[in-house]
């Protein structure tokens, strides 16, 4: 019995290993996933976003140092871009695909993210004029009352 318990715990390490080694290997050639530059990304992204806050006027206090770091994200979108190409040459190269399954896979993964911002942004949009219109309309009732 403890052979039998042993053999199916080892098994579950064997089977939880295998996945973990699974989500760190590309699935396209087999090569290691490069977790780090992707955090990279990440924080390069939220530079754009930073910077974005800043000259919007959203997010404009702070120290000298956040605003001296927000005030050149710019930098963020070429870093981001840089890295998004190498990662992409980084995956795609050496692997037996087309160049139409490249496409859709890249459809695939980008068009419902794109989907979803659009179709927020413009539900956002369409509450924001309804408030200003309503607030314009108050401001007129109270001039003319």
């Amino acid at each position: 019995m403890l052979a039998l318990t042993s053999s199916a715990h080892h098994s579950c390490e064997t089977e939880v290993a295998s996945e973990a080694e699974r989500r760190l290997v590309n699935s396209w050639v087999g090569r290691p996933r490069l977790e780090g530059l992707t955090t990279l990304r990440f924080f390069a992204a939220l530079h754009v976003i930073l910077f974005h806050l800043k000259v919007e006027g959203i997010l404009t206090g702070g120290p000298w140092w956040y605003q001296n770091f927000a005030g050149i994200g710019y930098i963020g979108v070429n870093f981001f871009f840089v890295l998004s190409g190498f990662i992409l040459v980084y995956t795609y190269a050496g692997a037996d695909l087309d160049p139409g399954q490249f496409w859709r896979a890249r459809l695939a993964r980008i068009y419902p993210a794109y989907l979803f911002s659009s179709s927020s942004l413009r539900h956002l949009s369409s509450l924001q004029s309804g408030i200003w219109i309503f607030l314009s309309l108050r401001g007129v009732s109270d001039t003319l009352y």
